[in-house]
This record gives C-alpha cells, structure tokens and sequence, in this order.
C-alpha cells in the first residue's frame, strides 16, 4: 500500500545557494569586464590627446618655418621683452617675406607678426594685414634663437611647446624643433 503524503516529486530548478553563487560569479565576471573598458578607454583618451597636441605642434612649426625660409634676414624682428628667446605674451615676431624682384630689387610682402594671445595666451596667431588667424591652441612656448654668425644669421632654431589635459586630467605636452635655413 503506497501513503500519498510519502511520495516526493522532483522539481526542475536551483536552489537559493546555487543562485546566490552565480550571481556573484557573474558580479565578478562583469565587474571585470568594466575595469577592462574602463581602462581601454582611458588609454584612447590619453592616446587621442597626445595626436591632438602633436598636430597642434607640428601644424604650427610648420607653417611658421615655411614663411621663415622665405623671409629676407635682414627683415626678421624678434621683439623679446625678458630677453630669454621666449615668444611670451606682449613679445613678437615680426618678418617680411619676399614677394618677386623689380629691377633687381626684392619686394617684401607686408609685416607678418607671430605672437602668443587669443583664449589664455595659448594660441599662437599670425597677423597680417591687420587680419589675425589662429595657428595653433595649447601652445604654451614659442622659443626663436637666431644662429649667432658674423653679420646675419643663415639659420634659426624653432621650439614650439603645447601641452593639453585629457580627459582623465593627465597632462600631455609635446615639444617639437626645427632648423630654419634662410632663403637669403
């Protein structure tokens, strides 16, 4: 005779145990999983930053080496008021760049003016003209040292610094140098 009561059926499922543990497996699991893209992240930030700030740089020295090539050397005016080489805020550069020859004479271009200003005195501007672009941001130091010579310099060293902060408040700066050979 079989009691009724006496009989077990077997549900299908986990007990509150085995629940508890792959929660918190999967916890650990996902928590990882963060701190991996977290830190992947993070690392294109400060990667992103560092192109940003090298372009800024370059893009700068660039342009500022190609019109100092072309210049006349006797017509480069580097206004330094701390005498330190430094392109600070209220120093300039100052140069005509030369534009054809009329009966064997050099024409120069109007002044071009290299000077620190804009947002923070962190851009470098160019001025001609009385019209003013932006060359560079984040540029913290321009520094400009003719090549000591007898009579004129032939060659000057060009130092561009920027430094920006990422995202992640870590401060990234570049320091980029060119050779400038004057055309004349």
């Amino acid at each position: 005779m079989q009691c009724r009561g006496a009989q077990r059926t077997w549900r299908a499922g986990f007990s509150l145990t085995e629940v508890m543990v792959g929660m918190g497996v999967l916890i650990l699991l996902l928590g990882g999983i963060y701190i991996v893209v977290l830190a992947g992240q993070r690392s294109y930030d400060v990667g992103d930053t560092r192109i940003r700030v090298n372009q800024e740089a370059r893009r700068a020295l660039d342009a500022m080496a190609k019109e100092l090539r072309t210049a006349g050397r006797a017509s480069i005016l580097f206004t330094d008021g701390d005498a330190d080489a430094l392109l600070d805020p209220g120093d300039s550069l100052a140069f005509s760049v030369v534009t054809g020859m009329v009966g064997g004479v050099q024409q120069l271009s109007t002044l071009i003016v290299y000077s620190l200003g804009g947002v923070n005195n962190l851009q470098l501007l160019r001025t001609q003209d009385g019209v003013s672009r932006v060359l560079a941001n984040d540029v913290q130091q321009v520094s400009y040292q003719p090549t000591p010579a007898v009579g004129l310099p032939t060659t000057a060293t060009l130092v561009i610094l920027t430094r920006r902060s990422s995202l992640a408040g870590q401060s990234l700066s570049e320091q980029l140098q060119s050779q400038v050979f004057f055309r004349n």
